[in-house]
């Protein structure tokens, strides 16, 4: 593929809106040591960062709170879930539901934390399968708990961890043999 063509995905591949194949070859090429692509790819990521800050939290009403958290508490004891205004928060094993995210890939949500706007979730791959493209508008971490999968093109088994920062974009991440990892996420959006 000519350079120059590679220098016009690097827009898209910031955004994750290459196919797989054009991502791969852009990739390889960044490995490759380009400094031009690579200073292009730095500025690009700046950009997408600085445009993914979030907006300054705005507190709700004080009754709209209550309202919410009234609904929480109702919703929670209905599914087992005990939740308190204690300064203790438990989920047993048994506890909350697991929701299909993707074909394949489902998550249980141990906590909402609406203040700070994060989720605490386990999400569960099948083997074969595949979490898609999504943009981060917050840092997200995970921990691998078991199994494999591929993110970023890096390997991660049981016991890695993996950070990524606000406004990156993460490609389509992928398990062989399934696995299970505990999430702590903004809410993101799925492509």
């Amino acid at each position: 593929m000519e350079h120059v063509h590679l220098q016009q995905l690097c827009e898209a591949y910031a955004l994750g809106a290459l196919d797989e194949d054009e991502r791969r070859q852009l990739e390889t090429h960044l490995q490759s040591g380009c400094d031009e692509c690579t200073a292009k790819m730095a500025g690009l990521n700046r950009v997408i960062t600085a445009l993914g800050l979030p907006a300054e939290p705005v507190a709700p009403p004080t009754e709209l709170k209550k309202k919410i958290l009234q609904q929480a508490l109702q919703a929670g004891s209905t599914a087992g879930t005990q939740i308190s205004h204690l300064p203790f928060h438990f989920v047993r094993s048994h506890e909350g539901q697991w929701q299909t995210l993707a074909p394949g890939v489902t998550t249980k949500i141990l906590f909402a934390d609406t203040q700070h706007g994060r989720t605490t979730m386990l999400l569960r791959m099948s083997p074969g399968s595949q979490l898609f493209s999504h943009r981060h508008e917050g840092t997200e971490e995970l921990f691998m708990i078991e199994g494999d999968c591929i993110s970023q093109g890096v390997p991660l088994s049981a016991g890695d961890y993996h950070r990524a920062e606000g406004g990156s974009t993460h490609s389509v991440t992928s398990t062989e043999n399934g696995c299970l990892m505990l999430v702590i996420s903004p809410e993101i959006e799925m492509r």
